[in-house]
């Protein structure tokens, strides 16, 4: 009954207000992930899992857009088309390693390497989930330094990756 792309527009647009009103000076976090609707596995009206692509402003707790994606395995184009509809310059986007696979490996290689990481800036938290103890430990670092094709990453500021201990 609703037009899916009409709201979703409306939605950008309230959004983008707010990101315009916040400002440049110090830029938003932009958090980019799939997520599998596992609810949707049952329903009839679908052939696989419902699987939506998301654009999040973690500091106002708000989803600035979202697209559906065609399985699971097409996430990454839906993330690249889905950057273009966001008018987000300036401000910092995050995605998993899913979305940067080129960088993947060398991130892990550089993360694994003991020495390497000691020199990382760490930080960590821990919270009970489902009866269990999750202890994060992020490590974030800005010297990109060692990377080979750093200019095909054109702004990109630091890396990072987070160890998540049960």
């Amino acid at each position: 009954m609703i037009n899916i792309d009409s709201l979703n527009e409306c939605f950008m647009n309230m959004a983008e207000a707010l990101i315009k009103e916040y400002g440049t000076e110090k830029p938003l976090t932009i958090a980019i992930d799939g997520k599998t609707i596992r609810s949707t596995d049952k329903m009839s009206s679908y052939e696989s899992p419902l699987h939506i692509v998301s654009a999040q402003v973690a500091e106002f707790g708000i989803t600035l857009a979202q697209k559906c994606v065609k399985g699971k395995t097409n996430e990454i184009p839906t993330v690249q088309a889905l950057i273009k509809t966001l008018n987000i310059k300036g401000h910092i986007i995050v995605a998993d390693a899913l979305n940067c696979q080129i960088l993947k490996t060398d991130i892990e290689e550089y993360v694994q390497d003991e020495i390497l990481r000691k020199q990382m800036d760490t930080a960590c938290t821990s919270e009970k989930n489902r009866e269990r103890v999750e202890k994060r430990t992020a490590f974030c670092t800005t010297n990109l330094n060692w990377m080979d094709n750093k200019e095909e990453w054109a702004g990109l500021n630091c890396i990072g990756a987070i160890h998540v201990r049960v």
